[in-house]
């Protein structure tokens, strides 16, 4: 429902500046061309509250018109909404670019879903809005049971899919905004598109946001099945695929997953993809600890459930339980609590129960999965590795699979059970420390599953002359990563 609303008050107001403005013109030169720019300035907020739409969004209808007319999409659209809706047996298509303000008012918007099929040849992106524009605001609003459907779209563009939940490219401000009980049915993890649960790319600024997609996986006929969550093909991110903004206290509980079958990298984050060059703060990833009789084999019984999973044929497999890669920005405050595995059948494979690989900063983060003094399988945070016929090439750490040049860590602490397929670089803190690495104030209270047995991990398994690693500890003990760590020439 569209609201013109009189311009008489408005007017009044400002008239009355005006009047001060007319009556100035006996004072000095000075003050004179001070009163001008005020005149001019209460024209141009006339002019401005005069051309504001404002749309009031109360009943189903109301929102139906939302999503199918562009007037609501403009710069100068105000829409809110202002009652809860149920928006049951009805579909809508993408709103391809919002500029204007949305203000849900605390209210839940139940039973949605978006539905698109892609077109031969084309690009493909399915979220609510593809682009929210950078003078856009999107706050204040809950998605129940909320759907995203490609309706068995069949691309042959791989590189031009990317699904998300919320948006595919964020410029804007999203503010206060929950997808609770998401589902995600598309054809990312088939084809190498990117999927996210929340917002696919994302160049502004989102905070206190929360993102649930569950999923799990099964052991069907002695083969691993994943269903449910966010899953892509070459980039997958719990909450957002590709990070290029700010990201505050947010949250995202589920399962990601990144499955490719050619020679591209695959990359999974619980959380993010790849912070690219981001700054994400106080935000969560999580989910339900594993619960296996056959913890460390390569199958894992119907009652596993991964936080971020990342697979390849030929290309590198980077899986965090944050963040896949995280090439740029800062990473500060976060939390970690579930369970990361990466294969590769070919290429190289890193996992870390943190971030796959570090190329910048993480600060004051951890990952928390088991009670040291009595070590439960079944309450872990278990980072794993299963692949890789170039074994020398694989790095599983508890906190970092691999710590490379120009990565900083700061001030952070794991607490995991890690393991490879053939008990290589696994660290209880981070498996490879690269060339002009840095690792300092840190803590590991991991333990290692080999083929032995469960052993306390020592803090870095693999490390580069020229890493630095200072004030470091693996449980109680103080590591001299010198003479502890495998030094190599060229990490």
């Amino acid at each position: 429902m569209r609201i013109n609303y009189k311009k008489t008050k408005i007017k009044k107001l400002l008239t009355s500046i005006l009047t001060v403005c007319v009556v100035s013109t006996s004072l000095p030169l000075a003050v004179q061309v001070s009163a001008h720019t005020i005149e001019n300035a209460s024209k141009q907020m006339i002019q401005t509250a005069e051309e504001t739409n404002y749309f009031v969004i109360n009943t189903k209808e109301d929102f139906t018109k939302f999503m199918t007319k562009s007037d609501y999409y403009k710069s100068n659209s105000v829409v809110i909404l202002k009652s809860d809706l149920n928006m049951e047996n009805v579909t809508f298509k993408p709103i391809s670019k919002f500029s204007g303000k949305f203000d849900g008012c605390g209210h839940t918007i139940s039973n949605l879903k978006i539905q698109d099929k892609h077109k031969l040849f084309k690009k493909f992106d399915i979220a609510l809005i593809k682009t929210l524009d950078s003078a856009a605001e999107f706050k204040n609003v809950t998605f129940d049971n909320y759907t995203v459907n490609d309706n068995g779209s069949k691309s042959i563009l791989p590189s031009s899919y990317r699904a998300s939940g919320l948006i595919i490219e964020n410029y804007g401000i999203i503010s206060g905004v929950n997808i609770e009980n998401g589902s995600m049915n598309s054809i990312a993890n088939k084809i190498g598109g990117n999927a996210s649960g929340f917002v696919n790319e994302n160049f502004g600024n989102i905070e206190k946001c929360n993102c649930s997609f569950a999923g799990k996986v099964e052991l069907i006929n002695n083969k691993e099945e994943i269903s449910g969550g966010v899953r892509g093909g070459k980039i997958a991110g719990g909450f957002c695929a590709k990070n290029s903004g700010d990201i505050n206290s947010c949250n995202f509980n589920g399962l990601t997953e990144a499955n490719i079958k050619t020679v591209s990298d695959a990359i999974a984050g619980g959380f993010v993809g790849e912070n690219k060059k981001g700054n994400i703060t106080n935000c969560t990833s999580l989910n339900k600890s594993v619960d296996s009789d056959e913890v460390g084999s390569e199958k894992v019984d119907e009652s596993t459930e991964l936080l971020a999973f990342a697979k390849t044929h030929s290309g590198s497999a980077k899986a965090g339980g944050f963040v896949g890669q995280n090439s740029g920005g800062t990473i500060s405050n976060c939390i970690v609590t579930g369970n990361t595995r990466s294969e590769s059948t070919l290429g190289k494979a890193y996992a870390g129960g943190f971030v796959g690989i570090n190329k910048s900063t993480i600060e004051k983060s951890k990952i928390i999965g088991i009670n040291s003094e009595e070590i439960d399988l079944t309450k872990c945070c278990y980072v794993y590795i299963c692949s890789g016929h170039f074994y020398k090439d694989n790095a599983c750490g508890g906190f970092v699979g691999r710590n490379d040049k120009n990565g900083l860590i700061d001030d952070c602490y794991a607490e995991t059970i890690v393991s490879t397929k053939n008990d290589r670089k696994v660290g209880g803190f981070v498996g490879e420390a690269g060339n002009g690495s840095t690792i300092k104030n840190s803590k590991c209270d991991s333990n290692c599953l080999v083929s032995a047995g469960l052993v306390k991990a020592e803090f870095c398994n693999s490390k580069d002359k020229n890493a630095v690693i200072e004030d470091c500890s693996a449980g109680e003990e103080t590591k001299d990563e010198d003479t502890k760590s495998e030094e190599t020439e060229n990490a």
